[in-house]
């Protein structure tokens, strides 16, 4: 379920969507201000194409993180058929152990290094599977190098809303007298609720952003680490017991 939180953005985005539609007017048909709508609108637009990327990794890695599981749980049942022998021999030549591209090449470089360290005796100094499938796999998989940077990004265009909204009513402020200045306050007041709402909703959106792609990666690595467990258990090749001669 935690691998599917990423819904939650496009739900929270839809809602802040129509609610700032509602405070600008468009469903009342009182827009007070249409530079100010356009102004969320585009901010808005730039958020949703960020979600949109951060979907497409998370779906990706969710692709991986569900093969994981479910190649667990055929490990589990295999071995217990077993006996508690280890699959190896029947895994060091299979091809299809996963269908997921980056899992496959990463099986493969593994199952390459096992042979290159095969000898007559048996397998010398075998190397763990966790060297090639790994949480760099799951970062690079999850697009971590952009996805760690959206919560940041998310409140640096609040602040840039915060300053853009002020210097539009600032720039619309003009007057030495209190009749003058009372007639430009509504659009110091119209700069200032840009000011707000992108602040209010950058803001948002980051702290909602980064609790979900903190439970998602963590939800991944959680189902990578019990997947090595059982490999280890259950398939990785044990190495050859070197004999120790004792100086006479």
């Amino acid at each position: 379920m935690k691998s599917r939180l990423y819904y939650v953005l496009f739900f929270v985005y839809a809602i802040v969507v129509f609610f700032v539609l509602y405070l600008n007017g468009v469903f009342t048909g009182t827009e007070s201000s249409t530079v100010n709508l356009v102004i969320n609108i585009g901010f808005l637009i730039i958020i949703g194409v960020l979600f949109v990327i951060s979907a497409a990794s998370f779906g990706r890695l969710n692709g991986i993180t569900d093969e994981l599981s479910e190649l667990t749980l055929q490990l589990q049942k295999e071995y217990k058929e077993a006996n508690g022998r280890n699959l190896w021999g029947s895994y060091q030549s299979r091809n299809d152990v996963f269908k997921n591209e980056q899992l496959r090449t990463a099986f493969n470089k593994y199952r390459l290094r096992i042979k290159s360290q095969s000898t007559r005796r048996g397998i010398a100094n075998p190397c763990g599977l966790e060297e090639y499938i790994n949480e760099d796999l799951l970062d690079r998989a999850g697009m971590s190098f952009f996805n760690s940077g959206i919560s940041g990004t998310l409140t640096g265009l609040g602040i840039l809303g915060t300053f853009l909204g002020l210097s539009m009513g600032l720039g619309s402020f003009s007057g030495d007298d209190i009749f003058t200045i009372s007639d430009n306050v509504g659009s110091l007041l119209s700069g200032m609720k840009v000011a707000f709402h992108t602040s209010v909703y950058g803001i948002f959106f980051s702290l909602v952003f980064n609790a979900v792609y903190r439970c998602i990666m963590a939800d991944a690595y959680e189902k990578l680490e019990e997947f090595l467990c059982m490999f280890r258990q259950s398939v990785q090749p044990q190495g050859v017991r070197r004999r120790i001669t004792l100086p006479p």
